[in-house]
């Protein structure tokens, strides 16, 4: 590596004729600047990154399409009800706040038995490789 303030191509002949002084059993075979050889080292990081972050929003956005199907069919069934309670007297924010809690309980039941099924399905994989190990090592203490 060499620290310089111009350009790594104008340096070339200079730094071959100093290396080729040290050592002439050195190759050098690629000059470049520190920014664009990390930058070639990151990019394939920086690629799978950014997918993932992509793939993830999509994610989230089919996932709120799809809870705001739910979410809006529960409503649906509903109209008459709420025409109802509107009629009656009720304040708009108070039905508001009545659907969002009700709505959000199939929501919270949703993420409960996912999170449930996830750390299921994690556990998994460590208690088979459990039953692997030999019950004589095991109670004498060996791994």
């Amino acid at each position: 590596m060499v620290r310089a303030a111009v350009p790594p191509a104008s340096l070339t002949p200079q730094v071959r004729a100093q290396l080729s002084e040290m050592d002439s059993q050195v190759p050098l075979s690629q000059v470049a600047a520190l920014d664009s050889a990390v930058g070639k080292t990151m990019a394939e990081p920086r690629l799978r990154a950014t997918l993932l972050g992509l793939f993830a929003g999509l994610a989230m956005v089919l996932a709120a399409i799809g809870v705001y199907g739910v979410v809006a069919f529960l409503v649906g069934q509903r109209t008459q009800e709420i025409g109802v309670r509107r009629a009656l007297g009720a304040p708009a924010r108070d039905v508001v706040g009545m659907l969002v809690r009700e709505s959000m309980r199939p929501v919270m039941a949703g993420i409960v038995m996912g999170l449930a099924v996830t750390a299921h399905v994690a556990s998994i994989v460590p208690a088979r490789r459990a039953l692997a190990v030999d019950p004589i090592s095991a109670v004498r203490g060996q791994s």
